[in-house]
């Protein structure tokens, strides 16, 4: 059986005093396989300086440029080109635990779950991420059932379910 391959999103827009140490926790994953899209939204500080860095070091990290003062163009950008099974939205501040993509897959795998929230708890500017379950919601429809209108918590999304 295939091993799931993830897409990363990180919409980024003047976040040089964070963007690393997000990436970072991104590329310290115990799950490995995945890319990240990196969105830039025309930031005018050193972000993209930044993303260069990880660009030329990391084949799996992909940048694109958008200019739309908000967070949904990116990330649908981002959607457009990403390749993986299932897809999770990073924000540029946030750090995740190194654990994040693979509890969130076994989680989605032994619930056969197209969409798995992660809650994010921060301690010291450290942040915790872990798979919860509100229970069962029948022949849920994603966009119907308004399952993506939350600000938080971060969600792992089946592609193919963003996909109409």
């Amino acid at each position: 059986m295939r091993e799931m391959f993830v897409s990363i999103i990180v919409p980024v827009y003047n976040v040089e005093q964070y963007l690393k140490e997000c990436i970072e926790s991104i590329l310290a994953q115990t799950w490995k396989n995945f890319e990240v899209i990196l969105v830039d939204d025309g930031s005018t500080d050193s972000t993209c300086e930044v993303i260069e860095e990880y660009c030329s070091r990391n084949y799996y990290i992909i940048k694109r440029d958008v200019a739309s003062g908000n967070a949904s163009t990116p990330r649908n950008e981002g959607i457009t080109i990403a390749k993986g099974d299932y897809i999770l939205f990073v924000d540029s501040d946030d750090y995740l635990n190194p654990k994040t993509i693979r509890s969130a897959y076994e989680y989605a795998k032994n619930n056969d779950s197209d969409l798995v929230y992660l809650k994010t708890k921060g301690i010291n500017r450290e942040f915790y991420s872990w798979t919860y379950s509100k229970g069962n919601i029948p022949n849920a429809e994603i966009f119907a059932d308004w399952l993506l209108s939350t600000a938080q918590p971060s969600k792992l999304i089946a592609h193919k379910a963003l996909i109409k």
